[in-house]
């Protein structure tokens, strides 16, 4: 008899049990979970006006003139070229043209410049162009052709791999004893690839022509 009484309790035990389980609230896993949607961040328009500022910086003005107009270099103001080709330019040395590298101007950088020069109104004419007397070669010429940029930067400001010779204060006679010395492992600085004349005509240019202020 007490056996039989037990049972009643233990039925209820159970009963209660159940019901607590079921009140048990619901994980993520008990019904389909939905992932919020990426955000998605838009890239930031062209500024033409940080263009201008760049342009500037990097002393494309001492070639192009200041408003794109041409001068050592084409007319850049309302380019048609279109932005693929641009940027390959850019990237591009064609003499007296340094090549810039995207740790120097990055493809957005490069966009705002284009924004610029595309929003100006085309050039009429080339003004102002500089004249070489026959054999007279630019340093900046002899800086890319030699393809001193590719170490030095595009307008000599140094590198991971070279230091800067913008503005340097070496004598001729120091700067030329520098190039020099390291022929063995830099053929480029030989006097095969670089005379003394155009290392000289190459320092004036590092002196005083790759300023902000000194252009080409």
């Amino acid at each position: 008899m007490r056996r039989l009484m037990w049972i009643p309790l233990l039925i209820l035990v159970g009963v209660a049990l159940t019901a607590c389980e079921d009140e048990q609230p619901r994980t993520s896993s008990d019904s389909a979970y939905q992932a919020p949607e990426p955000t998605t961040i838009p890239a930031a328009a062209p500024d033409p006006d940080r263009g201008h500022t760049l342009y500037t910086t990097w002393r494309c003005a001492g070639c192009h003139g200041e408003r794109g107009q041409g001068q050592v270099g084409g007319a850049l103001a309302g380019t048609t070229l279109p932005f693929e080709q641009f940027v390959q330019a850019v990237r591009q040395t064609r003499p007296p043209k340094p090549a810039f590298s995207t740790a120097e101007l990055s493809d957005d950088d490069v966009r705002d410049i284009y924004a610029w020069v595309t929003s100006l109104p085309a050039a009429a004419e080339v003004s102002a162009a500089l004249t070489l007397e026959e054999g007279e070669v630019l340093g900046m010429s002899v800086w890319t052709q030699s393809g001193c940029d590719a170490c030095h930067g595009a307008f000599a400001q140094g590198s991971a791999y070279a230091p800067p010779l913008v503005e340097t204060d070496l004598s001729l006679n120091d700067f030329l004893a520098a190039l020099r010395r390291d022929v063995t492992t830099i053929p480029a600085h030989g006097p095969d690839a670089i005379t003394d004349e155009w290392a000289a005509r190459l320092y004036r240019w590092l002196v005083t022509g790759a300023s902000i202020t000194g252009g080409c």
